[in-house]
Formats: structure tokens, sequence, C-alpha cells
């Protein structure tokens, strides 16, 4: 489609014709709206007053303090219109090149290079753009004939003669005979004809100029038909991969005057604001009243397996030949969930009263999992108690133990209890019930005994957990009750670990320490001695002699008054020789060793320097720190740190208490960082 204006040029200058097509000019007239600066009038007198303050060599911040106008403002006004070198520029040769640049997928910088090309005199593409404005849109939208022209009234017989003519774009010598062939179509329409001949001089050149203009905006305006029309045509095409470009080309060929792209940036407007109005969901969705009842009736047996929600979805939407016809898909059904509650909470009769209210129960917070009441789950065993009694009545083999959920109906327990819930939340509850009622006798409290440590141990290495105490999984514990037969509540196993981890760690910082070294030494020299006198090697929990075969993983060693069990490989056993010694374990990795583990009570003690006593004090807890404490507590901190396990590693190290050891560091060493 093409389009011919007269173009009004200011004083001076002459009219030339141009041909723009209605996307081009669509695009233009929305580019030159934009460059309307605020509501500024210019008149000839402000624009001497630019050029006069310009040539004695003002500044532009000075021109716009002068005239209280923005700086930015005047110096664009200045270079877009007032420069001199513009009414020598702009020659009729170069205009037309501008209008046929115009037509052309530029931006105004690249039509301005266009024009400069091989010219002395260079203009911006301020200029090019405003030289546009004044001679297009503001000839029609601003100029005072303008204004007058377009208050001529046009009938809708006019309107549609004048349109028609100018879509075929051919005129005859016949009046009002079109040929509407493609091949017959003129590029450029004689106007004084078309005023002359078709409407008998009723309106001037300029007012059907004006008046097709109009229209032509007229006609790109999507009336809420079109909008009807393209929203039917869009859902039609849709499909499983979603849209393609094809609907687009198909929606612009039924609805004219809209390009393929006009009808896609529409499409995607529309969307948005049925969003809004919960119209169509955010995958671009609409939902029958009969799709919703059978989702909402499907979600009540089968919860959220939305394959088979799916499916009685697509049931009820079948051809003759039994295909479906629905696009709905699983994945359709779960992300449509809150939508389908929001639509559905207000459809009321429509929907009917049982789907309404379940969606209205949701309405306010959607939640996967039921919360049960006190009152629901007495309703759920007299409801289950009553299908039971209901369907063993027919079958003497059946019984509650050997029941499967396709042998009670779940959606008539689910509407005795109500609440919203489902089939499937029922019969889930009902196991978990089962469950917890079978299992009761079996969970253990209290004390953990040695078994369901080594469990633990196990489950913590096949995890791979140790060095995570402070990152453990959020549903590992469940996991080892389940996995490991562990019958032990989830919070006691996951404390549990976390005691088990944190001791790993202070025994790995241990291992590093001189005193585990000093403390195998004495060990092996004890061993070695035959001497009948040398004190018995014990295991500090089980004060056993260690007269028989010696297994890692069942050694243990208290830390603060708590029990805990080391893990190591079963299969790792070191036994006496004849002579009493341990020859297996100068082969064993010290990493495996605890300085608390295989010696005789008294050993760390008598290597231990004794602390002097204050006078008069009560006490074994009572000391006096010596100079070599004090260089020995600042070398510790400096090296594990102040956390509450390096506290633990320290007083280990040192044979002081934590707290003895945390308050003389605050004390002696507090404006110190580590």
């Amino acid at each position: 489609m093409a389009l011919l204006l007269c173009i009004t040029a200011r004083p001076g200058r002459k009219f030339y014709p141009a041909i723009i097509s209605s996307s081009q000019l669509r695009f233009r007239l929305h580019i030159s709206a934009t460059c309307s600066r605020a509501a500024i009038q210019w008149t000839p007198k402000l624009d001497s007053q630019i050029h006069e303050l310009h040539s004695q060599g003002c500044t532009w911040k000075e021109i716009g303090a002068s005239l209280n106008i923005l700086p930015i403002t005047c110096y664009r006004r200045y270079r877009s219109s007032i420069e001199p070198e513009l009414s020598d520029f702009w020659t009729p040769e170069r205009t037309s090149r501008l209008h046929e640049l115009v037509l052309q997928p530029k931006s105004w910088s690249e039509i301005a290079s266009d024009l400069n090309a091989g010219q002395n005199t260079q203009i911006s593409a301020m200029a090019c753009q405003e030289f546009w404005c004044e001679t297009t849109q503001r000839a029609v939208n601003k100029d005072e004939t303008r204004k007058t022209l377009t208050s001529i009234y046009f009938s809708k017989h006019e309107k549609d003669l004048l349109q028609q003519l100018l879509e075929t774009r051919t005129l005859t010598d016949s009046i009002g005979s079109l040929d509407k062939t493609p091949s017959n179509i003129k590029e450029v329409v004689d106007w004084e004809k078309l005023a002359h001949d078709v409407f008998e001089n009723q309106f001037t050149v300029e007012q059907l100029q004006i008046q097709y203009v109009i229209l032509l905006r007229d006609s790109h305006r999507w009336t809420k038909k079109q909008d009807a029309i393209l929203i039917d045509l869009v859902m039609k095409q849709e499909n499983d991969n979603g849209l393609d470009e094809q609907v687009w080309l198909k929606a612009s060929q039924s609805l004219k005057h809209h390009s393929p792209e006009d009808c896609k940036n529409r499409w995607m407007r529309l969307g948005r604001t049925l969003i809004k109005r919960n119209k169509v969901s955010k995958s671009g969705n609409i939902w029958s009243d009969e799709e919703i009842r059978a989702y909402w009736s499907a979600w009540q047996w089968f919860g959220n397996d939305w394959k088979q929600v799916s499916d009685a979805v697509r049931s009820i939407d079948q051809d003759e030949q039994g295909a479906t016809t629905s696009v709905k898909t699983a994945k359709d059904c779960k992300d449509d969930f809150k939508f389908l509650i929001a639509i559905s909470s207000k459809m009321g009769a429509r929907l009917g009263k049982e789907f309404t209210d379940l969606a209205r129960n949701f309405s306010s917070q959607p939640r996967i999992r039921a919360r049960w009441t006190e009152e629901q789950l007495g309703r759920l065993e007299d409801a289950i108690k009553t299908e039971i009694e209901r369907t063993s009545e027919g079958n003497e083999n059946f019984t509650p133990s050997t029941m499967i959920k396709t042998d009670i109906d779940w959606k008539s327990v689910a509407h005795r209890v109500g609440g919203g819930v489902t089939g499937s939340q029922c019969w889930y509850r009902w196991l978990a019930h089962q469950k917890a009622e079978t299992n009761v006798d079996n969970i253990r409290t209290g004390r953990w005994h040695q078994s369901d440590i080594l469990k633990l141990n196990s489950a913590l290495a096949d995890l791979k957990l140790f060095g995570l105490a402070d990152r453990l999984p959020k549903r590992f514990s469940r996991y080892i009750q389940r996995e490991y037969c562990l019958n032990r509540t989830t919070v006691s196993i996951r404390d549990k670990a976390k005691e088990i981890l944190e001791a790993s760690l202070s025994i790995k910082a241990a291992e590093a320490s001189p005193l585990h070294t000093k403390s195998l030494q004495s060990l092996r020299e004890l061993s070695q001695t035959g001497q009948k006198d040398a004190p018995v090697i014990t295991s500090p929990t089980s004060k056993a002699p260690l007269d028989q075969t010696l297994t890692i993983s069942e050694s243990q060693h208290n830390i603060e008054n708590e029990e805990f069990t080391e893990l190591s490989p079963p299969d790792e056993t070191y036994d006496l020789d004849d002579d009493g010694s341990m020859d297996d374990m100068d082969d064993m990795e010290e990493r495996h060793l605890h300085p608390q583990m295989f010696i005789a009570p008294g050993i760390l003690k008598m290597e231990t320097t004794k602390r002097q006593l204050k006078p008069g004090s009560k006490g074994k807890h009572s000391f006096i720190w010596q100079p070599e404490d004090e260089d020995k507590l600042e070398e510790l901190v400096n090296k594990y740190g102040q956390s509450t396990l390096a506290w633990k590693l320290i007083a280990n190290e040192m044979s002081i208490p934590v707290r003895k050891c945390r308050d003389k560091w605050h004390r002696s060493f507090n404006n110190k960082v580590v």
C-alpha cells in the first residue's frame, strides 16, 4: 500500500510529493511524536533570539538561562531548524532523497550520513528528523489551516469510498469503475482527478489527503471485534509445541490492515491483559467450563498425578473418531493450578457447588498437603470403617491389612471428611496412620544403644557425610531411618549425627598434635615391656582388658561425658602376640588412633606438668597460670581459632577446662585479633 502526501513546506519552499507505505508511515509517525519537545511553542521571534545569542558567542547554558529553556532544547532547536546552513542545504533534490530514505529501514543517523556524502555542509540527524516532521506530521496536526481542514465532515459512505479507492490504487477513465487487478495498480494517485471525478469537487485535494491519513490511522487501531477474531484464530492454531510464525501470517490474512508482526504484538499485549482478568492463564491456555469440571473431578481422585489429570481433561474433548482435540498437557495442568483456583472460586453455579467450594478452600493459599485436624482425622476413621464394612460384606477374603487403594471408594471418603481433601490424600493419610500404629512400639527413645550407633556410623560413611557437620542435607535423617531400619525419630537421628560428625572433626584435629605422637610412643613402649606390674590396657568405655582381639570400629571414647563411637572399617583387627606385644600396631595407620585410645589410665597425667594450687584453695580446679601456659594458649588460639570446637581442642591439649581457657584469653589477649 502506498500513500501520496502533498508536503507543505515553509514559506518560500515548494511542494514535493512522496510515496509512503502504511507500515513505514506508522513507524515514522510514532518516532516523530517522540521528537516533539515538551510544550514549547516555537515562534520566529524565539528562533531569532536563539540565533542572535549564539552569534554573540554565548554558551548554551547562558542561552537557556536567559530564555528560561533547557540548554539541550535550545541546542537541538538550533541544530535542527535555525542553523543558517540548513536553508541552503535543503534543495529539491535532497528533499526528494530524504523522503526516499525515510521509506527505507534506516535510522536518522544513517539518513544524515547518506545526505552528507560528498557535501561541504554537514547536517545532523536531528535536522533531518525535524525537517521531515515539520513537512509531514506537524503539517497535519499543528498547522491551523490543517485543523480547519480536519473539521470537514465525511459521511461513512464517503469514507468507505475513499479508502476503497486508495486501497485498490487505481483510477480509470470511467468514474467508479475499479480494476482491482494487482498488475494494474498505479504508484501515484491523481488526487485532483479523484476530487473532481469521484467526489464532484465537494472536497479539496488537501481535505482528501488529510482524511485519508486519518482513515489510515484508524484502520490500524484494534477494535474489540478484531481482538476476538485474533484470539479465536490463535487458540485454534495452538498445539502442543506452542505457536509458530505461520499462525501470525494466517491471522494477518484474516484481519485487514494488520501485518503478521502487528498480530503477534497485539497477542502479547492481549495475553497480559487477559491474564490479569483471569481469562487466560500465564501459559496461554483458555479453559472451558467442561474442562474445569473434568480437571477438579480428576484432581480429587488422582491428586498431583498430572498425567492422569491431563488424560481426564482430554477425554471430554474428542471428535467423532475418538481423537482428542484438547491441547492441555500434564505441564499445563500443573502450571495452571493457581489460575484454575482463581477462576473456579468465582464461577459459582456454572461450575457447581462442590467444585466451587473446593477451589475456594485453596484460594487463600494453594497447598499440596492437607493439614489434618483432629476432627477430620475422626471423620476419616469413621468413613474408612464404613467403607471397610461395606466392602467386606461381599468379599470373605477381604481384610484391612491386605487392602489396596482400589478396594475403597476414596473419593467418597474424601467427600465425607470434607475440608477440600482429595481421595489420594485420604489414602496416604490412612497409610501413615496405620504405619504409626504398627511401629509405635519399635521407636526407641532415650540413650542410644551400641547397635544403633553402629548403624548410624555406617549410614554416615555410605552417604559420605563425614566432614559436613554444618551442611547436612535436609531429609537425610528420614532417609537413614527408612533405608537403614534405624528405629529412632528423625530429630534424634539428626542430633546424634551432628554429635558424631563434630567429634570426628575433633579427632582429626587432635591427631595432628604432638601429644598424639607422644602417647602412641608411650603405648608401644608399655606394650613391649614384659613387666607384670605394667598397667592393664583398657578401653575407656568398656573397661575390659585388651587381652582379646581389638577392633577399631568397636572402640569408644568419652568427650565431655558423651558417648561416641569411632567409625572404622570392620575388617581391621589387631591381635596381641604371645609375648604381649602388638606388632601389628606398627603397621597401623596413625589416623585411626586417638590420643586416649589403648592408653592405660594415668599415662597422660604423668606426662603433664603438675600445677601449683593457690594457698588455702580447695580445689582440684584451682591452679596458677604459668608464662609458658599463656604462650601456649596464644599459639593454640592462633592455630585453631575461637569457635566452640576450637576451644574444646585447646582445652584438650592444655588439660585445662574450656571455661578457664576462654576466660584467660579474654582477660589477657582481648585486644588481639586472630
